[in-house]
């Protein structure tokens, strides 16, 4: 959820706003807190995980795109740079 800095509940108003932007109601809106996930820059993700966990949001919701991170993660996170590597 983006609570590592303790902004989680700030990074999830942005990504709902963000998604209100893009005409995705809030309703059709995720955020998945898992154990295997920690919001920490400097821990990888198991892409092999996060792939899996995409797919199944994809399928049940129909999606036809996704919008993550740059290989870069942005700003070199270690979460943002695996989300980017399973979405691949």
């Amino acid at each position: 959820s983006g609570n590592y800095y303790s902004q989680g509940e700030t990074r999830k108003k942005e990504l709902e706003q963000s998604c209100f932007l893009l005409g995705i109601p809030a309703a059709d809106v995720t955020v998945i807190d898992h154990r295997d996930l920690p919001d920490n820059p400097a821990v990888e993700w198991d892409t092999q995980l996060l792939a899996t966990i995409v797919l199944e949001h994809i399928e049940a919701k129909n999606i036809n795109l996704v919008v993550t991170f740059d290989a870069g993660g942005v700003s070199g996170h270690a979460n943002h740079i695996s989300l980017h590597r399973a979405v691949r």
